[in-house]
């Protein structure tokens, strides 16, 4: 990270044209933005992770120690849903056309759509029963929750503006657990036939709490009507 953003710092004098064109500030600039992506994806992958060992005298496959999962879990915080604006200056940007808008939210979402994954969810619910440095479940959701669950209070109403994206992401995803599509549970039927469901369960009550709480204002009151059509649908469909 820190050698991409001197790279952006740079970018508009490292590739500064004769002819005044910019594609070669547009390719650079595309290869930062890949590059970052890399080191996400990197990241996530420790997240209810096993290490796949052939080396003598290691287990072949022992989990991600949950130290290293919630450094992980911090990094994904502090260089995702902080929004990566450096990697989108206005000067850049204004040259090379990127919708800096869509991506960040796509990338947050994104992001958001993989810590509360069903599937994600029931790796480590079966490494909690079966590895004694695994990452409980519930106490991982509960450092996800802190993550997104933020007071929307940033000085660059950007920051704000994604935050409040990333928390409609957040209630989408819960939803998706609870009421999956027949194709879901079809690809899955072992994920949503475990505790997922009920861990799930749990977290909404503990959202729709907290939503409650601060539900004085209309971005609250939004997110609230949903969790109240999430749980509508759920228990509609138990009966």
């Amino acid at each position: 990270i820190k050698n991409l953003k001197r790279v952006m710092q740079n970018i508009l004098k490292w590739t500064a044209q004769p002819d005044g064109q910019y594609e070669d500030l547009s390719t650079i600039h595309s290869a930062c933005r890949q590059q970052y992506q890399r080191y996400v994806g990197h990241v996530q992958r420790y997240l209810g992770g096993k290490y796949t060992n052939n080396a003598p005298g290691l287990e072949p496959n022992a989990i991600v120690p949950q130290k290293l999962q919630k450094e992980a879990l911090t990094w994904l915080g502090e260089y995702v849903l902080n929004a990566p604006l450096w990697l989108y200056p206005q000067e850049v940007v204004s040259k090379t056309g990127v919708d800096t808008g869509f991506e960040i939210r796509n990338q947050q979402s994104s992001l958001i759509s993989v810590f509360l994954s069903p599937v994600l969810i029931f790796n480590m619910h079966n490494n909690e029963l079966s590895a004694a440095d695994a990452y409980p479940v519930e106490e991982y959701l509960g450092d996800v929750f802190a993550l997104v669950w933020k007071p929307i209070a940033d000085k660059d109403e950007r920051q704000n503006d994604y935050l409040r994206q990333q928390q409609r992401a957040y209630v989408e995803a819960v939803g998706r657990i609870l009421n999956p599509t027949a194709e879901s549970i079809k690809s899955s039927e072992a994920v949503f036939r475990s505790d997922v469901v009920l861990l799930a369960e749990q977290h909404r009550d503990k959202l729709e709490q907290y939503l409650k709480s601060q539900a004085d204002t209309p971005h609250y009151r939004n997110l609230l009507l949903r969790i109240k059509k999430i749980r509508e649908k759920y228990e509609s469909g138990k009966s």
